[in-house]
């Protein structure tokens, strides 16, 4: 069954998701999302709703996909050694493999970190020490409970895209647009990339159960943090979900915040001034992680150095991404890709400059 806007209603009041009450008055709103699904945003009067994702059915890459992220809340629902993953993870109510229909809770008042730190600009350290907590408590031990399990057929323990990239992507043969070509140039340019990319590779371990697409606008918050009632986070987006090495989603993270310093220069102060708003919340972040992963201190340096250097590798791949949805090279597209570089080139030197971190 294909949903769209007109037969959701009837789905979800045939499977008791909704009453006939709310279908007969209209007690609901639906709102269809961008994603690399098909995705529904249902919202109910009292704040609560439902998100629903589908598949498109011709496509076996997002059908595998959706599986993978069924497979992630099914575990952290009804496997009580992946109990860990529940509290951070949206509400599971369903998932119907044969259409490929996954069907989550609505988090109520919330709002994705890349939209607030960009509006607001502010970095809470609760918010860090949240998401500290979290990387930790999946890459922790989970990954051995996985192979273990029927469901460790679903992880294929690929390596992201980019690893491979100078051997068969089109983009770095020139086949591509005109903007895909400019950015191959550039990148081009500097041979250095492909050998620091294959030293890289090689220090690839499986080692963790990974999120996979780790950045801020997968984790949301709810409400304003007092003493009494701290944020509240989720992280959402495990279609991407696999084995593989815990320091890719790290690298997730930092890149983040290094490409909001590179793309607020000039607009919000100096380049000092960004990150001395970022230090706080980068500092606290590392620290929970590092002491939730009980890492001694040669661990937490050997992990945070490997971390930036999956970082270099991470901001080349953003703007590859990013130049495949844009009409033309952007600036901040250059400025993140010479940044990429320039850490893949001095990573010890990074982690100390720009993230402040030892």
């Amino acid at each position: 069954m294909i949903l769209n806007p007109r037969n959701l209603c009837h789905y979800l009041l045939d499977k008791g998701y909704l009453d006939a009450a709310a279908v007969v008055n209209g007690l609901f709103q639906i709102k269809q999302i961008a994603s690399r699904n098909t995705t529904f945003k249902i919202s109910l009067p009292d704040g609560t709703g439902y998100i629903l994702k589908q598949a498109s059915r011709n496509q076996s890459e997002t059908t595998e996909s959706l599986r993978q992220e069924a497979t992630i809340y099914w575990l952290a629902n009804n496997d009580p050694d992946f109990g860990a993953l529940k509290p951070f993870l949206p509400t599971f109510y369903h998932y119907d493999a044969g259409n490929h229909h996954l069907l989550l809770g609505l988090f109520a008042g919330a709002e994705d970190l890349h939209t607030y730190y960009y509006q607001q600009f502010s970095f809470p350290v609760e918010i860090a020490r949240q998401q500290g907590k979290i990387l930790a408590a999946f890459h922790t031990g989970l990954a051995q409970k996985i192979e273990k399990r029927p469901a460790a057929r679903f992880f294929q323990k690929k390596l992201p895209w980019i690893f491979s990239v100078a051997a068969d992507n089109p983009y770095w043969e020139g086949k591509g647009r005109e903007v895909d070509k400019q950015l191959v140039g550039l990148v081009q340019q500097n041979q250095e990339y492909i050998r620091f990319l294959e030293e890289i590779k090689q220090e690839w371990q499986v080692d963790s159960l990974l999120h996979g697409d780790i950045k801020w606008a997968n984790f949301l918050k709810s409400g304003t943090a007092t003493l009494d009632a701290p944020f509240e986070v989720k992280l959402i987006d495990w279609e991407l979900a696999d084995l593989g090495d815990a320091c890719w989603d790290l690298a997730g993270l930092l890149q983040s915040y290094l490409s909001l310093w590179a793309f607020s220069q000039g607009s919000n102060g100096s380049q000092n001034d960004i990150m001395a708003a970022l230090n706080p919340s980068l500092r606290v972040f590392w620290q929970t992680y590092a002491a939730e992963r009980q890492y001694s201190k040669e661990e937490a340096q050997l992990q945070l150095t490997k971390a930036m250097k999956f970082t270099g590798v991470r901001l080349v791949q953003t703007c590859l991404e990013a130049t495949a949805k844009a009409p033309y090279l952007q600036a901040n597209v250059v400025k993140n890709l010479q940044l990429g570089l320039n850490i893949l080139k001095h990573p010890k030197e990074a982690t100390s400059i720009l993230l402040g971190l030892n």
